[in-house]
This record gives structure tokens, C-alpha cells and sequence, in this order.
């Protein structure tokens, strides 16, 4: 429930809210606040942004930056209140005070509001800024009130606009934008440090799960050495160097002793490779669904294209492809492979013509890992709390999901293999797909990769009819050798009966196969 501060019969006057923070108290003109909020529970985290600055959030279509003052003014950390005070103030729930400035917006967090006064009742002493700190600019003055022994400091709301890194976004969206006869793009996100980002789903060639970075003979801060890929030299970009997150020594340990997640894209004619934390989701979005994300003041912000706004929350932020080499720090280093390593891959893309024939799998786990063509998946997304359950369901239909207004059941996929319910459904995903005009999820522990697989790697003889293919992997993934290709025709068709007739082949089964009795596809 928001607080409306100001209205039209007292903004003629020298109005002023006062605003609470730990043992300070702060004024900000009536003419300037739009409203007051209760704290948000979770920001959407930006990359390249500094301690002070909280993160987004969506207000009614438009997207508003948070400043923490506490990290500006050296308070300490808002997450970081002494026990004592959380204890002491555990009834009051901090506030965030809405600035605007023309079109400009920006929210300012403090513990709770304090009252409204007249500024003319008032001694006002203005400062002399200073260009040495942001604190200095920010607070143009004070009140002195009750004989000088209460001093309110005055924020600039401009100054706070004018922050460094703070987003200047103008832009609002109408939800209730009719859409149906507009384009769905779509793209996968994926998570770096505490945040989200995105690429579109073309724009990605493949994503790797690799052990081991060779090649490091031109390595650096952010560029952190170069993979093989089938013939071709892929330099490995460290995203949170890419993206402005210091990398500590903890981090580098934990790299080093994990496999490392690769998502491969082509930019300016050259591949490289971005070691992201983990592939989150398949997301289906509308142009409409992108918020601007503007002036931050860095060359760097060139880099994201916006944000993703969906079902009122903005769910990544989108890395413009074209500009993931404007650090030319990582451009200098990406080209010096390139250079290097071209007469190699020119010698061994003669040897090699097996590359111009692939198709791009979506490759997730149900116990096993399994695999789709990524043409049969149209997104994925988080197992959703409010899953309708309605009466009288099919054997297999785990329940009915609401997407954007369409009831789409959702395949119970370890049920009808079989296997034991799983222990944690909020960890898991929902891949949608379509199947003669009419939608299904299917349930999914995890998305785990995604592989470009040549033609020669593909079986497709003697299986069973829940299977469509079986891809053979160059590499094994951990200990798996083989993926089956689920296919989504045949359990559909099966959906409400006892059981399957073949179920998927485990592993051992295909392992021991004798070669005749699968074909490559030709």
C-alpha cells in the first residue's frame, strides 16, 4: 500500500517530508516525492553498479533505481543492522521514498518517514558543495530546529538523480498493451555473481560444461584463456570482470575446482566463450516486455540492451550481443587468439566439413540427463508456487499452469518413467512446447546446457517409441555417454494411461548396445 506525500493545496508552500535513517533525519521537498512504498523484499541486482545502489524494481510499469544511503553516507550496510536495532525496530518495516524529477525517478531507502513541515517556519542554512565526495553534493543544506538541538539535512533530489551509476530510466510500460498480434523473441538467461542476465536464444552457438581452460598463453583479468570446440579456438571471457564484478580469491578457487559452465556466442566474426554460474531459464518475451536501461554513466552500460519485464517483475537484464567486445581490454585480448590460433583452425575446418551439419539440442536433467531439438521447446520457466490442481486429471498431469492466460497441463516427466517424486519442485522447470496447436509443460529437475551436435552423432534405429533419438557424445557429460532425444509426440499420446509401453533406455542399456542394432541418421 502505497502513501501519497504530496497533494495540490500544499505544494504552494516551502513544503518538506522528513525522513528517518538510524539516528539522522533528512528532508526532501514535497514538489519532488511521488509517493511513498514499503521495502521490497528482493531487488533485481545490476551489474556494474556500486554498494550504495540497492538494485530495481518494477512500480506499475516503471522501472525504478533503489539508493541505499546507509553505504553512501558510510552508515553500514542496510542488511547488515546490529542485532539490537533489528530486535528494537522489528515491528517497523523500512520504507522507500519515491523521487521524481520531470520523467526521472528514483527510490531512496530509510527506516521510516518522519513528518511534514513548513520550510519557512524554519532556519535553513545551504551549503557550499563539494566535489570530493557524493554526500557532500547531495545534502544542500539544513534545518535547524527546536533551538539548533534538531538539525534535518536537505537532499538535492536532483544530486541523487545525478549519482554516479544511477539509472536514468523515463520509459513505463502499459501491461494491458494487446500483444497477440506481435512477435515473441526469446532468449536464455543465465546467472553471473548475484544477477541475472540474458541472450537471445540465436545468438547463442552452444553451452559447454568444460573441466579444464587451456590455451592460456594470452590470458589476463578477462580473459582467462581458450578451449578447443570441434577445430575452432574459443577464448573463455570471465563474465564478472565482463559485467564489473570484482572477482576474489575464493571465487578463483571455486573456479578452479568445479566444471565451468561456457555460453558460446559469435561477435564480430569471432567465437567466444562466457563462464556464467548456471543456466537459469528459456524465457519468452515480447519487444514490449524489454524496459530501457539507460544512462549510467559508463561506456560499459552499452552493453545491455534492457531489462526483461515479465508477469510484472523484470526477470533479467539483456546483454546486447554486438557489444560484449566494447571493453577493449577483452576486445585486444578476444582478437590476439583469434590471430593466433587462425592458421590451426583454417587447416582443420578443410579437414572438418562435419560442422556445417548440426542441429542445437537442448540438453536437461530427470535423474538421467535427456535432450529436446531446441525448435520443439518455445521456453522454460520455474516451477511455479500456484500450480492449479484441478479434479478428475489425468494419470501423468501433475496440474494446470496459468501462461500469460493460457491453461497449459504440465507432464509429470518422473511419473511417467517411473521414478521417485522429487524432493524439492521449487528447484525445478517447466519446459513448454506445442504439439498440434495445443500447449504442454514438461516438468524438468534442471536445464543443464546447451550442445550443437553433428549429424554423424545422432541414432535413430531400433528404439523404443518413447524415444525419438539418441545423441552420442564426443565427450562424456560426468559419466554419461549417451543422451535420448525424448519423443514428445509419443507421450503425449500416452498421457492418462497405466504406463508406457518402452520406456526411455538407461544408460547401461545403451553402453552394452551392439553397434547393428543402432543406425546413424542419415
Amino acid at each position: 500500500m502505497s502513501t501519497q506525500v504530496a497533494s495540490d493545496d500544499i505544494k504552494h508552500r516551502d513544503v518538506f517530508g522528513s525522513f528517518l535513517l538510524r539516528d539522522a533525519e533528512f528532508a526532501i521537498s514535497a514538489d519532488s516525492i511521488q509517493e511513498v512504498v514499503n521495502e521490497l523484499s528482493s531487488y533485481t541486482t545490476i551489474p556494474l553498479s556500486p554498494t550504495y545502489l540497492l538494485g530495481l524494481f518494477n512500480l506499475r510499469g516503471t522501472v525504478i533505481p533503489v539508493v541505499d544511503l546507509r553505504s553512501l553516507f558510510r552508515f553500514g550496510d542496510a542488511s547488515k543492522v546490529s542485532q539490537d536495532e533489528s530486535d528494537e525496530n522489528s515491528s517497523d518495516k523500512q520504507i522507500i521514498a519515491i523521487i521524481e524529477y520531470g520523467k526521472l525517478h528514483v527510490g531512496i531507502l530509510f527506516d521510516k518517514t518522519g513528518e511534514v513541515f513548513d520550510g519557512g517556519d524554519f532556519e535553513k542554512v545551504i551549503f557550499n558543495k563539494s566535489n570530493q565526495a557524493s554526500h557532500d553534493v547531495i545534502v544542500q543544506g539544513a534545518f535547524k530546529m527546536d533551538g539548533g538541538k534538531r538539525i534535518v539535512q536537505i537532499i538535492d533530489p536532483i544530486e541523487v538523480l545525478n549519482l554516479k551509476k544511477v539509472p536514468k530510466s523515463t520509459a513505463a510500460i502499459d501491461p494491458s498493451q494487446i500483444r497477440e498480434a506481435k512477435k515473441r523473441s526469446q532468449c536464455i538467461s543465465f546467472r553471473v555473481g548475484g544477477f541475472t542476465c540474458a541472450l537471445k536464444i540465436n545468438e547463442i552457438k552452444e553451452i559447454l560444461t568444460i573441466d579444464n581452460i587451456d590455451n592460456t598463453v594470452f590470458a589476463g583479468d578477462k580473459c582467462l584463456g581458450a578451449v578447443d570446440v570441434r577445430g575452432s579456438t574459443v577464448p573463455i571471457v570471465d563474465s564478472y570482470a565482463l559485467l564489473g564484478s570484482e572477482t576474489d580469491s575464493e571465487r578463483e578457487k571455486e573456479l578452479e575446482s568445479r566444471s565451468k559452465i561456457v555460453v558460446v556466442t559469435e561477435v564480430e566474426h569471432v567465437l567466444v566463450g562466457l563462464i556464467v554460474d548456471s543456466i537459469e531459464n528459456i524465457i519468452s518475451y515480447y519487444n514490449d516486455d524489454l524496459v530501457p536501461f539507460p544512462t549510467i554513466g559508463e561506456n560499459s552500460v552499452d552493453m545491455f540492451d534492457g531489462c526483461i519485464y515479465v508477469k510484472n517483475e523484470i526477470e533479467a537484464i539483456m546483454i546486447d550481443h554486438d557489444k560484449i567486445l566494447s571493453d577493449p581490454d577483452i576486445s585486444a585480448m578476444v582478437h590476439r587468439h583469434e590471430k593466433f590460433f587462425k592458421e590451426k583452425e583454417h587447416v582443420s575446418a578443410k579437414n572438418d566439413k562435419k560442422n556445417l551439419d548440426r542441429k542445437s539440442y537442448i540438453i536437461f536433467s530427470v535423474d538421467d540427463r535427456y535432450a529436446l531439438e531446441i525448435s520443439e521447446v518455445n521456453e522454460g520457466i520455474d516451477y511455479p508456487d500456484d500450480i492449479i490442481i484441478p479434479p478428475s486429471l489425468p494419470k501423468y498431469i501433475t496440474g494446470v499452469i496459468n501462461l500469460r492466460g493460457n491453461p497449459i497441463p504440465v507432464i509429470d516427466t518422473r511419473a511417467i518413467f517411473g521414478l521417485e517424486e522429487s524432493s524439492s519442485k521449487s528447484d525445478q522447470k517447466i519446459l513448454i512446447f506445442q504439439l498440434n496447436g495445443d500447449s504442454y509443460g514438461l516438468v524438468v529437475d534442471s536445464i543443464d546446457s546447451i550442445m550443437s551436435i553433428n549429424n554423424d552423432q545422432v541414432m535413430s534405429d531400433n528404439l523404443s517409441d518413447g524415444v525419438k533419438n539418441i545423441l552420442e557424445m564426443k565427450e562424456k557429460i560426468d559419466d554419461q555417454r549417451y543422451v535420448i532425444v525424448f519423443n514428445l509426440e509419443h507421450i503425449v499420446s500416452r498421457l492418462g494411461e497405466e504406463s508406457l509401453d518402452g520406456a526411455p533406455l538407461q544408460l547401461g542399456e545403451l553402453e552394452e548396445a551392439p553397434a547393428d542394432h543402432i543406425d546413424k541418421a542419415s
